[in-house]
């Protein structure tokens, strides 16, 4: 989900990224309340308005340290140079419309991702792994990485087709919205 310690996780190595002229493509979840969803629908507010609300009051959370702000500061850099893009995924309903968190139980929350090289060779991971003390001390947690060059391909494929079909709209039952621009201004 959206917040500044999601934000940080994800901000972990990008100097590399930085220094290379790379490109960050980011998913994100996101839940709306009934209210959210019902202000939407009778043209109160629209998506973008209303996610702008949640996410800026998720993100001003106060960094746990100086090393979070500072990951939190190369990420707002990568946001403000193009170089980074999040796009928030949200559950809907058979008509397309975004479903409140009470009326569903999905929402995204895969941690899937692939890293391409300018030569062409990527690595990608796939997994459940938490950042949390319960899930490193208590939980049952899988992570599994892929690269291009030996027999894994395929695993690379599926992660870039499930991505590619969420970040373009093409995923039935789910959307993908842009982060809106309020949001990027508080980045």
């Amino acid at each position: 989900f959206f917040s500044s310690s999601m934000l940080a996780v994800a901000a972990a190595g990008v100097t590399r990224l930085i220094a290379n002229g790379g490109k960050m493509r980011l998913l994100c979840g996101a839940q709306l309340s009934e209210e959210d969803v019902e202000a939407i629908r009778k043209g109160h507010s629209d998506l973008e308005s209303i996610l702008a609300l949640n996410m800026t009051r998720t993100y001003r959370a106060i960094p746990e340290s100086t090393f979070v702000q500072k990951r939190l500061e190369a990420l707002a850099w990568l946001v403000g140079t193009g170089q980074m893009e999040i796009m928030v995924v949200l559950p809907t309903d058979k008509h397309g419309h975004p479903l409140p968190a009470s009326k569903t139980e999905s929402y995204y929350h895969p941690k899937e991702g692939m890293f391409t090289d300018a030569e062409g060779n990527q690595v990608g991971f796939s997994g459940s792994v938490n950042e949390s003390a319960t899930a490193l001390e208590d939980n049952y947690e899988s992570f599994m990485v892929f690269n291009s060059w030996d027999s894994s391909p395929a695993h690379l494929k599926q992660i870039q087709i499930k991505f590619d079909k969420l970040w373009e709209g093409r995923e039935k039952d789910w959307i993908a919205v842009p982060v809106p621009e309020a949001v990027k201004l508080e980045l």
